[in-house]
């Protein structure tokens, strides 16, 4: 009989309104270091820890994390490749990949399957805080710097945009596009921010796509706004 391993789970008190996080890595001393800080802060509950990505799919059925911070190399597989299918399980969920990875071809495989941001593990904790709580605002949880890296390379690579946006929404694509937050977005186009939230989630929706980084991908590849300069 096959012997499944049970996955770990961090017996917290509950903090109400807090962003639920998940965090997977196969590094004892990481997955720690990680569940210490998360734990200390007041908007943010560690859910569970897992090894594995197997260990991944059955806690994030049974904790319903808002927040999985993702690293790439695991023992049964590469995380970048199977964010959709772990976002699958629980669509609610916003894919943070946490790597010491930083290639392009990391990258461009995670926010291709939906990941909402991608934080190097070696930036310390702070960063990688602020990563969860812009994933979890909606934001594009990665530096402007991977951000532009990201777009550049993906300019012009399909025929024609996928779905229909206003010119508005292409003004608003293209602030996101150069790192700038919902939040200061909305008040430069002098919107409520929660409707220019609601907006990103509709345009994302009409994209096909599964975070705000992968919208800005795909608005880019698709020629809908232009790759930032």
């Amino acid at each position: 009989m096959e012997r499944v391993l049970p996955a770990r789970q961090v017996m917290v008190d509950p903090k109400s309104g807090a962003v639920r996080v998940l965090v997977v890595d196969d590094h004892d001393l990481v997955r720690s270091s990680l569940l210490r800080v998360l734990a200390d802060q007041v908007d943010l509950e560690p859910v569970g820890d897992a090894s594995t990505l197997g260990e991944a799919r059955e806690l994030i059925v049974k904790t319903h994390p808002d927040i999985v911070l993702l690293d790439h190399v695991l023992p049964d597989g590469r995380g970048a490749h199977e964010v959709a299918g772990l976002i699958s399980l629980h669509p609610a969920a916003r894919v943070v990949m946490l790597t010491s990875s930083g290639s392009d071809s990391v990258l461009c495989a995670a926010v291709s399957e939906g990941a909402a941001g991608f934080i190097s593990k070696s930036r310390g904790p702070a960063p990688i805080l602020d990563a969860v709580r812009a994933a979890a605002r909606g934001d594009a949880a990665i530096s402007r710097e991977l951000m532009r890296r990201l777009l550049v390379r993906a300019g012009g690579q399909v025929e024609g945009p996928r779905g229909r946006v206003s010119e508005v929404d292409v003004e608003l694509l293209v602030l996101l596009s150069l790192g700038v937050r919902i939040d200061d977005a909305a008040a430069r186009l002098g919107a409520e921010p929660e409707g220019v939230r609601r907006r990103v989630t509709s345009i994302s929706a009409e994209l096909g796509s599964r975070s705000t980084l992968e919208t800005l991908l795909i608005a880019v590849s698709t020629g809908l706004i232009p790759p930032p300069t």
